[in-house]
């Protein structure tokens, strides 16, 4: 094959070794998230409650969170109410280890320092149910079931 049949594809080549070079170029840039510009967005809270605020919502567990540091419980009141069959999780984070115990229901879990542990139940009995560190004899809260 003649030398002048092959130049024209020569200026081809170029463009798109030049365009393959870009391209990787292109992608070896800095790899961290670019920061938003611009003011943070604003939330508001309603001012109104939630037209279903006094709705139950039936399979929406109950979260009791409690925390318990120097034997100061934090996160939840003396008495948790709910109705019956009302799913429920209870999960505790506490700073020394020890038993965590929901009486009524005979469940347990043991607590890891600075761990959480969650025990889920669905609250089938009517009763008021303590809920408390074993060893420690210490009353978390009550769960009141009616």
């Amino acid at each position: 094959m003649p030398a002048a049949a092959l130049t024209p594809a020569r200026p081809l080549l170029r463009t798109a070794g030049a365009l393959l070079l870009a391209l990787v170029l292109a992608g070896c840039g800095d790899s961290a998230d670019p920061e938003p510009s611009g003011a943070a967005p604003v939330t508001v809270a309603p001012s109104l409650p939630s037209v279903a605020s006094g709705v139950p919502q039936t399979g929406v567990p109950k979260l009791v969170n409690i925390t318990v540091q120097d034997g100061a419980i934090t996160g939840v009141a003396p008495s948790v109410p709910m109705a019956v069959n009302t799913p429920v999780r209870v999960t505790v984070l506490a700073d020394s280890a020890d038993t965590l115990l929901i009486g009524g229901y005979d469940l347990r879990a043991q607590l890891t320092v600075d761990v959480p542990v969650q025990l889920a139940f669905i609250a089938s009995r009517a009763g008021t149910f303590e809920v408390r560190l074993e060893d420690a004899g210490l009353v978390l809260t009550r769960l009141v079931v009616s």
